[in-house]
């Protein structure tokens, strides 16, 4: 899904800018639900979730940017959006 080059990348960016620590969540979820109604189906859908989360902590404060777009370039904009506030908080 994502390379280790990459992951290795995102972290250092944070660390780089200011962060004590950084964190890359990847999450793809499926789902499935169905409605039923005094014993008939009402309502059934189904889905997918796709997406990194990365997340910047600097001393007891916290910054978390998401995206779905898994490109090296969003991945990096996602990571700057995060050091561009932890700069703020310190």
């Amino acid at each position: 899904m994502l390379s280790k080059e990459l992951v290795h990348e995102i972290i250092a960016t944070v660390l780089k800018y200011g962060g004590d620590f950084a964190e890359v969540f990847v999450e793809k979820r499926y789902t499935n639900s169905f409605e039923m109604k005094n014993g008939d189906l009402e309502n059934a859908s189904s889905g997918n979730s796709l997406g990194v989360g990365i997340r910047g902590f600097l001393n007891t404060q916290a910054v978390y940017a998401y995206t779905n777009d898994l490109s090296r370039e969003s991945l990096l904009n996602t990571t700057k959006r995060v050091d561009e506030v932890l700069a703020k908080i310190k």
